[in-house]
């Protein structure tokens, strides 16, 4: 049973990056299986589906980046403190591919496919929590509603430079 966890472990890990560098176009079980550098029979050993493949690859891009914000912000801050740092992380080149996939990953919820539609959910609400944790500002729903407020600037800004409308990496 630690064999297979550890193999699942590392397939999350290349499935991650395949995910990092080519976006979410090219996910069906054969390319997600060639991407971890096993059979699609392998992929569907470790993972439950295809949906379950998606999920643990894109649920550890988001540890991974939420772990490197918590390293770039620190302590808890202010809403207009946090945002010009949050934002400056994700237009950053080590950042860039973790925000065109999110990007990606919205888009594609955002017309309702699914799976793509409750993992992003999954994952938005945590880096709403995760936001909302960083705020230096009594819990309850102002705290909330500033968590949203941080996010949605971020978001925006990395939307105008996925555009071409700001400054980016």
């Amino acid at each position: 049973m630690a064999a297979r966890h550890e193999q699942r472990a590392a397939a999350t890990g290349r499935l991650a990056l395949h995910l990092l560098t080519h976006g979410l176009s090219q996910t069906g079980v054969r390319q997600l299986a060639a991407s971890a550098g096993i059979s699609d029979r392998m992929l569907l050993y470790y993972f439950d589906s295809r949906e379950d493949a998606l999920q643990a690859a894109l649920e550890q891009v988001a540890g991974g980046l939420e772990a490197q914000l918590a390293a770039a912000t620190g302590a808890r801050t202010a809403p207009d403190r946090l945002v010009p740092v949050l934002a400056a992380f994700m237009l950053a080149p080590a950042a860039w591919p973790a925000a065109q996939l999110w990007l990606e990953l919205v888009a594609l919820a955002a017309r309702g496919r699914a799976p793509f539609d409750a993992i992003a959910q999954r994952i938005g609400t945590r880096f709403l929590q995760w936001a909302e944790d960083q705020l230096d500002l009594p819990e309850g729903p102002e705290r909330r509603a500033a968590a949203r407020q941080v996010l949605a600037a971020v978001e925006g800004e990395v939307v105008l430079a996925a555009v071409g409308l700001r400054a980016g990496p």
